[in-house]
């Protein structure tokens, strides 16, 4: 991102940020397990890098860094398992509803 003059935080910064965001009596849940997923955490030595930037920034060392090896399926099997729940369901656009109305579905379906 900073090649194409875009400022934007490092895993480690955007995981602090995502978690103090949260409710404070969450802080220590949220994070005592970082779980990493999808196919841009598959570099060599990701976990431990990680571990030591989290440790930098808190003060103190995340000892529960899951990666697992099947970890780039993880946010396709979140999917599926999303858009299979009744309420995914009703926000599904059928090529007929789309022929019928034209894109308004969308703002129709979905807001």
């Amino acid at each position: 991102p900073e090649l194409r003059g875009l400022k934007t935080p490092g895993i480690h910064e955007a995981i602090v940020q995502a978690v103090n965001r949260c409710d404070s009596e969450l802080t220590a849940t949220l994070e005592s397990k970082i779980v990493l997923s999808g196919g841009n955490t598959m570099y060599p030595g990701m976990e431990s890098r990680l571990q030591s930037e989290l440790k930098a920034v808190l003060g103190y060392q995340v000892n529960d860094v899951v990666a697992a090896p099947e970890r780039q399926y993880y946010p396709w099997i979140g999917g599926a398992m999303l858009a299979s729940t009744t309420t995914m369901k009703d926000l599904w656009i059928s090529l007929d509803d789309y022929t019928e109305v034209g894109p308004k579905i969308i703002a129709r379906k979905c807001f």
